[in-house]
């Protein structure tokens, strides 16, 4: 039985529309490394989130379960 992490991300903070394949994968890169932070960050602080961009906190931790848990998430 494994842990899941569970994190949502803004729309906002990453809607935008890009011109260039360059920029979209910069993109990729920022919410990558955005959700990386927050993962890393959920087993020391309470309400872990990240910034993308001009965003603040556009990516942001919810819970980590075990797959055994049963949870209801509004």
């Amino acid at each position: 039985m494994g842990y899941a992490d569970i994190i949502y991300i803004y729309e906002d903070g990453i809607n935008r529309r890009y011109e260039t394949g360059k920029e979209q994968e910069k993109l990729n890169q920022e919410v990558g490394k955005a959700v990386l932070s927050v993962i890393k960050q959920s087993k020391f602080r309470r309400y872990p989130h990240a910034p993308v961009f001009g965003s603040g906190n556009c990516v942001n931790f919810i819970d980590d379960v075990h797959s055994t848990h049963e949870k209801l998430y509004l």
